[in-house]
């Protein structure tokens, strides 16, 4: 299963189908509060791309990629 972080990473802008620049992923909420997101700059277009994350969390995911060690244990 692919994680959040490789699949921003491996898009395109679907306004201007440049490579997106994931480097910088942030987290929104929805104006009620209940829904979480995960949004990117494209620098090229200037548009922000939204994608909806299926489970509420506080925003403070940790995107770093685990070693090999840690992902043995």
């Amino acid at each position: 299963m692919t994680s959040l972080l490789e699949s921003l990473q491996e898009s395109a802008c679907g306004y201007c189908h440049k490579e997106i620049n994931s480097q910088n992923v942030y987290s929104s909420w929805s104006e009620t509060e209940q829904q979480h997101y995960k949004n990117v700059h494209c620098h090229n277009c200037q548009k922000k791309i939204w994608v909806k994350v299926p489970f509420l969390g506080s925003g403070h995911d940790s995107f770093a990629k685990k070693n090999d060690l840690e992902k043995k244990i």
